[in-house]
């Protein structure tokens, strides 16, 4: 961790500014020193990151784009640490890759458990429409057989 903080470079925060944006490439990941952090997916907020925690670690590991915006909600510090330097230490050390490992699991985690309430209540929107529209198919079969009486 101090190899890492040495290499590391001092980004100072202001409120609502762009750490990095969805479909930007990796430059690094950013440590929460000082302040908050909004990570946001499709414009919403999924979580708040506070000191001493990191964001953006899954694509730095990956090399894909980021996959979610991160601003600042107020003035703070973060520290950047580069692809390289990073990738480098965790050749270095089990323990690091460990614990980013067991983050970023507990991570897709939330996301895996957004997921399955979302899909819940799709399910039970679609169940409560499915009524609806059985309904309107019998009153419209009524007013059809009704409108074939009168001829």
């Amino acid at each position: 961790m101090q190899v890492m903080c040495k290499a590391a470079k001092a980004k100072p925060l202001q409120a609502d500014e762009a750490l990095y944006s969805e479909g930007d490439e990796a430059a690094g990941l950013f440590v929460v020193m000082r302040g908050e952090l909004s990570v946001r997916r499709g414009g919403e907020e999924v979580r708040v990151v506070e000191p001493v925690a990191a964001v953006g670690e899954r694509s730095v590991l990956t090399g894909d784009p980021y996959d979610e915006e991160v601003f600042s909600t107020a003035e703070g510090l973060a520290l950047l640490i580069s692809q390289a330097v990073f990738l480098a230490l965790l050749d270095r050390e089990q323990e690091l890759v460990n614990r980013m490992s067991r983050g970023i699991i507990e991570e897709m985690c939330a996301a895996l458990s957004r997921a399955n309430v979302d899909q819940s209540q799709l399910a039970t929107k679609r169940a409560e429409l499915s009524k609806v529209l059985e309904e309107a198919e019998h009153e419209l079969n009524d007013a059809r057989m009704i409108h074939s009486m009168r001829g």
